[in-house]
């Protein structure tokens, strides 16, 4: 190698840690690579949505409490969330969708939308004999966002709560709770 080409290489080196000074670094794996993903750090993406969905559906499924329904799988809906955040971010009612999609995936709930239209069809289904007259869970939560500011530093801690309700007993049987945290400059 020539001495010239180690002397570029060697200045490059410093270089390939450093990322953009306003982007956010988000706490899930998939946010480890800054220089791939461009994030703000008072909003949310849809990456941190999709590890908040992938980690909530694997703890409530490996909690045990999709076991006690009768049928397999089980019928779980999943209404929406509450926006407790300091922003009215849209992209939060993605996780809706994020949460359905990871339920189904694993196979142990036939997750689907809280609304009057999958109500009215589980009713229909029941009344034909093809499944069960209402969901046996319900899924919902909020988010939450708290800021904090060190001089030139900002942080944004978002706050997941989830509830799996048992809708036969009306009781909760899995709490969980996530956290993404984005700072930068």
């Amino acid at each position: 190698m020539s001495a010239r080409l180690l002397f570029v290489l060697c200045g490059l080196i410093p270089l390939m840690g450093s990322g953009c000074g306003t982007a956010g670094r988000g706490a899930s794996p998939r946010a480890a690579a800054p220089a791939q993903l461009l994030t703000k750090i008072d909003k949310l993406d849809i990456q941190d949505l999709d590890a908040v969905a992938s980690e909530c559906a694997q703890r409530a499924v490996e909690s045990g409490a999709l076991k006690s329904a009768p049928d397999s799988p089980v019928v779980l809906v999943v209404s929406g969330f509450r926006n407790e955040t300091q922003n009215d971010d849209p992209t939060i009612s993605a996780l809706t969708y994020l949460l359905i999609d990871k339920f189904n995936t694993i196979g142990k709930a036939h997750a689907m939308l809280d609304d009057p239209v999958v109500r009215e069809r589980l009713k229909t289904n029941f009344l034909l004999g093809k499944g069960p007259r209402s969901p046996d869970y319900m899924l919902g939560g909020s988010v939450a966002q708290f800021r904090t500011q060190e001089g030139r530093t900002q942080q944004s801690t978002f706050i997941f709560h989830l509830k799996l309700t048992d809708t036969h007993i009306g009781e909760i049987v899995w709490q969980g709770e996530h956290q993404v945290t984005k700072q930068g400059t």
